[in-house]
């Protein structure tokens, strides 16, 4: 059977989350660095603004959950946490880190300059600026937890090889360090987050996977409309290969965590009436889902220690169980 089918009847077969999902709880931290005044103060303003915004009204991010570092908290003082400087964004990381639980998910997002020196990105704050590899050592703070790390500066591209890990989903605005122009892609990863048009399998919550797709397609046709040659390629890396990839091919792994992430509220799967908080055969259906996943993710730490064609076989092997057990938990759930 095709990799690709594969991959079709999973992302097709359940948009429910399992139990252990649903108990989760989810942290995002969203980040407006140095603008340098002018236009960029506005514009970066107003996308990091609405990004907050979109996580506590259509994504339902628990507010006490949420972390906004401006570079002008006077703006709006009710809606700021800090100061958008590195000694601030460590107090906030270490809250975070006596916070944030294994099952947890940990969403940031990077918005505004960026530049990178030929060896290490750095992140533009008031003051001194975060480095690639600080930022690495922040999110190993995390080691076990679902980071998704949105960045979406100049030269961002730079951090995918740095900061790629089996559990982590990575969205640039960059392919490369190289690409030093401005970008607009903040502008429409967050559109994307509540725009009904990126929910392209109709689940009613847009994936990570949707998201990057959606805000791919946008960036594209706003270069082709303003008649200007491309200054930025986004990429995606979820696989920990350190190697990002413009759009996954449904024959590659590329892509497979990002499809499965979301950062709104689960969808509570509630059993039939009468039947009790939960039932014993959709919940064993739940645990072997939650368990299926857990094991791609360690088969793909294993990927570069083992032959391709035994990796590409217990890939597909699992993903074959993974697409039957989230189309049974469907069937329960739609009785």
């Amino acid at each position: 059977m095709r990799l690709s089918i594969l991959l079709l009847a999973l992302a097709t077969a359940c948009p429910g989350w399992t139990l252990a999902e649903q108990r989760s709880s989810r942290y995002g931290v969203v980040i407006s660095g140095a603008s340098g005044g002018g236009e960029y103060a506005d514009l970066f303003w107003e996308w990091s603004s609405k990004m907050v915004e979109v996580l506590k009204g259509p994504l339902q991010l628990p507010r006490e959950n949420l972390f906004f570092l401006a570079e002008d908290p006077e703006r709006d003082p009710s809606l700021v946490t800090a100061r958008a400087v590195k000694s601030e964004l460590m107090q906030v990381v270490g809250e975070l880190e006596s916070r944030v639980r294994p099952d947890d998910l940990l969403f940031l997002l990077l918005l505004g300059h960026g530049n990178f020196d030929g060896s290490d990105y750095r992140y533009n704050l008031r003051g001194p600026d975060l480095t690639g590899a600080e930022l690495s050592a922040i999110l190993d703070r995390f080691p076990v937890q679902r980071i998704v790390l949105v960045c979406t500066t100049p030269a961002s591209g730079a951090l995918i090889p740095r900061l790629s890990r089996g559990n982590r989903v990575i969205l640039t605005a960059t392919k490369n360090g190289y690409e030093g122009n401005e970008t607009v892609f903040a502008r429409f990863f967050v559109e994307s987050l509540h725009n009904p048009e990126a929910d392209t399998d109709k689940s009613r919550q847009v994936s990570l996977l949707e998201a990057y797709t959606f805000t791919h397609r946008k960036v594209k046709e706003w270069y082709g409309e303003k008649n200007r040659l491309a200054t930025e390629h986004a990429r995606l890396d979820d696989n920990g290969d350190g190697v990002g990839t413009d759009l996954p091919d449904a024959g590659s792994d590329e892509g497979l965590l990002a499809r499965q992430v979301t950062l709104a509220k689960p969808i509570a799967i509630v059993s039939p009436a009468g039947s009790g908080p939960t039932l014993p055969e959709l919940e064993a259906l739940r645990k072997k889902k939650l368990d299926l996943e857990s094991s791609l993710r360690e088969l793909r730490t294993r990927k570069a220690a083992l032959p391709s064609d035994r990796y590409r076989e217990q890939l597909e092997a699992l993903l074959v169980e993974l697409a039957r057990t989230t189309r049974a938990i469907r069937e329960q759930t739609e009785r």
